[in-house]
């Protein structure tokens, strides 16, 4: 079992949106090896589940996430434009 978990739930305008992130991001999880990491959609929100045994992987795959959301969220804004 993992000593750190964390869920993040990112909500979005619509379900179609939530939809198009999650096909965007769901082939990452399938690369971590220290870390794991788990999408579902719920609606118009994104659940992103990480697990881990290890401070630093946990981290590191945190913040990668933030970063692919920011960049996802940066291009909606520029195609909604």
């Amino acid at each position: 079992m993992a000593k750190l978990k964390c869920d993040l739930r990112i909500p979005f305008p619509s379900a179609a949106l939530a939809k198009k992130a999650h096909d965007s991001l769901v082939q990452e999880t399938e690369y971590r090896k220290r870390c794991a990491a788990q999408l579902k959609l719920s609606g118009n929100e994104l659940i992103l589940t990480i697990a881990s045994e290890e401070l630093a992987p946990f981290r590191a795959t945190i913040n990668s996430y933030l970063r692919l959301l920011n960049v996802y969220f940066s291009a909606e804004k520029i195609v909604s434009e």
